[in-house]
């Protein structure tokens, strides 16, 4: 998949000041915070235990799985707690 993200020319100008390569060190922070993501949903969403299982096989289940969007979740979970607050004032 491909992501497009934008930056200013003083941030890139600034990063290229401290990192080597501005694309690559963006390509490594997304794959490092995939990885975490891949071994938390399968620790939540399966009975294996991640750390015992290769990156392949991890994403292979994650592959399987039908999953809601973090944004999807924060909507239930709001419409959960206005369903809450709601009964708590009818009381």
């Amino acid at each position: 998949m491909d992501i497009t993200v934008k930056i200013s020319d003083e941030e890139y100008k600034a990063m290229s000041h401290i990192v080597p390569s501005v694309e690559e060190w963006v390509q490594n922070a997304l794959t490092a915070k995939a990885r975490v993501c891949v071994h938390k949903v399968v620790e939540a969403n399966s009975d294996y235990r991640a750390a015992k299982l290769t990156d392949a096989t991890k994403l292979d289940i994650v592959n399987k799985l039908t999953l809601k969007t973090r944004v999807q979740l924060d909507a239930e979970a709001m419409e959960e707690f206005e369903s809450q607050m709601s009964l708590a004032t009818e009381k």
